[in-house]
């Protein structure tokens, strides 16, 4: 039973950076990271690291140069909201970005 506590309190924990990162990505002002998307955010393998996965339009060097330089603030912004004594590392995923029409039934 406490094993399962443990995994449904990093689940409140993903979620809760997951809704932080997203308002910081929509304040950024660097053209780079336009268009930039939270896909999602998970252990990696537990709180102590969290694996940050974006999608972007292109996986180009600026925009992995703008990724890299974005992580201290994005990071900061995950210290100022974290109900944690310690802040986890940000593992930063790019994916493409899947486009079209998609949508699941």
């Amino acid at each position: 039973m406490t094993e399962s506590r443990i995994h449904r309190k990093d689940r409140q924990f993903c979620r809760q950076v997951q809704r932080t990162l997203e308002l910081v990505l929509l304040e950024l002002e660097d053209p780079a990271l336009a268009g930039l998307v939270l896909i999602d955010v998970s252990p990696a393998p537990d709180a102590t690291r969290l694996r940050v996965v974006l999608a972007a339009p292109s996986l180009d060097e600026a925009t992995r140069a703008a990724v890299v330089r974005v992580q201290p603030r994005l990071r900061a912004a995950v210290a100022c909201h974290a109900s944690r004594k310690r802040v986890p590392e940000l593992a930063l995923v790019l994916v493409p970005e899947t486009s079209g029409a998609g949508g699941g039934a």
